[in-house]
């Protein structure tokens, strides 16, 4: 299995919003002829979030990615929760800090007084709701390329969308992401690689190895890339 160079992950590795930028604001990067990074471009166009379903805030869910990205955390997941019985729906934020320390009580209500001024302003969403900001956990939904890249080495439950080989559920350990944007799990003796855009759902299982990692404080640091520095 063909893996990416360092210049590349620092492409492919990247959170959606800026991965939808990446053919508008650096277009010499699929011009310059090179197959990789026009694969790349191509990817940007059909990548979404795994597993969000941010129902009448999907509108506005990209400049709530950029209004946390400016506070210092990363949007790792928007859901709209409308379940039968709940006095009113749910806007869930699941957001994290870049510099991968944990989350304070402080930083959820700086993130939630942030995102409430801008949705009152914006207006998007017509009825009444309640807005809920959370941090991940360590059992948390892999959302985007760079989750499966972090967190390679560690077990995984994913969920395609179609059915591959008789099932839609694999559980076993991350094997990062390849060239194409597929997903690798090591699970039964074997490699199954998943198509990314393909996946309907995927979560970091609470396993002993994760829980002995936070104990020792050695949990993989978030992914950082820089778009605009030079392959080396």
């Amino acid at each position: 299995m063909a893996f990416i160079s360092p210049y590349h992950l620092k492409r492919l590795f990247m959170d959606l919003a800026p991965l939808q930028r990446l053919s508008s604001d650096h277009p010499d990067a699929a011009a310059a002829g090179d197959p990789l990074a026009q694969r790349i471009a191509a990817l940007a166009a059909e990548l979404s979030r795994i597993g969000e379903e941010a129902g009448p805030a999907s509108s506005v869910a990209a400049d709530l990615t950029d209004i946390l990205e400016s506070l210092g955390f990363r949007l790792v997941r928007l859901y709209w929760q409308n379940a039968a019985g709940k006095a009113m729906p749910v806007l869930q934020v699941m957001a994290e800090p870049l510099s991968g320390l944990p989350m304070s009580v402080e930083g959820c209500a700086e993130i939630s007084t942030a995102l409430s001024a801008y949705l009152d302003v914006q207006d998007t969403v017509k009825v009444a709701y309640r807005l809920e900001v959370s941090s991940p956990g360590l059992d948390r939904p892999l959302t985007a390329l760079i989750d499966f890249a972090r967190w390679q080495g560690f077990e995984a439950k994913l969920e395609s969308q179609f059915l591959i080989d008789g099932q839609k559920r694999f559980r076993g350990l991350l094997l990062g992401v390849n060239e194409l944007g597929e997903v690798g799990l090591a699970l039964d003796g074997r490699e199954i690689w998943l198509d990314a855009r393909q996946l309907d759902k995927a979560r970091l299982l609470a396993s002993d190895a994760l829980f002995e990692a936070a104990k020792r404080g050695t949990l993989p640091p978030p992914v950082h890339f820089d778009l605009d520095a030079e392959e080396a």
